[in-house]
């Protein structure tokens, strides 16, 4: 029953600590590859100037658009070359406007995803202890012993439960032998 209690505790303790870091490791990496996918997106966008700017430029390009606004549903709907002519300027415009917004937008996703990850501890796996153990144990032996950190995990666990209740009979002998030695002394020194 003492053993059971014993490897209830030690896997209890160390599962909660490797849960917490594993937690907070895959957060982390989420984060980061968020931040990497965001950082990619945005240097592929090279429109510079502001949504204001691009807006008052449109608002500029319309009325050269004014012949065949009507007919294309402001430049929504076109079908002829010639209303494309006349509103090649003003889709031009929208594309770069679109261009411009999601390129503001991931400039504030990547801030939040930013300030999301920076006050994260720098973890970056669950089990280092266990990890480095498994890679150094498959390292000394040449990789013919390998363990995963899972192993470790559990062999840990054995020597924290184990260890503490041989301690009990390693005493007990301890005690024995040092009165077999008391014996000899005095049965020496009797003699």
């Amino acid at each position: 029953m003492t053993l059971l209690a014993a490897i209830g505790f030690a896997a209890t303790n160390i599962g909660d600590g490797v849960a917490g870091r594993s937690r907070i490791a895959d957060e982390a990496s989420a984060l980061a590859a968020d931040v990497a996918r965001l950082r990619a997106e945005r240097t592929a966008i090279t429109e510079t100037r502001a949504v204001a700017t691009i807006e008052a430029e449109l608002q500029r390009a319309q009325p050269a658009a004014a012949v065949v606004w009507r007919q294309t549903a402001g430049c929504s709907d076109i079908t002829l070359a010639a209303s494309g002519a006349a509103c090649a300027e003003v889709l031009k415009l929208r594309q770069a406007l679109g261009t411009a917004q999601r390129r503001d937008a991931l400039d504030t996703e990547l801030r939040g995803v930013e300030a999301r990850l920076a006050p994260l501890p720098a973890i970056t796996a669950g089990d280092p202890q266990a990890m480095m153990a498994a890679d150094i144990l498959a390292w000394a032996s040449g990789g013919h012993i390998s363990l995963t950190p899972h192993d470790i995990h559990r062999l840990r666990v054995t020597g924290l439960t184990i260890i503490p209740a041989l301690a009990g009979i390693i005493f007990m002998f301890a005690t024995t032998l040092l009165r077999a030695g008391r014996r000899r002394r005095y049965a020496v020194a009797a003699a």
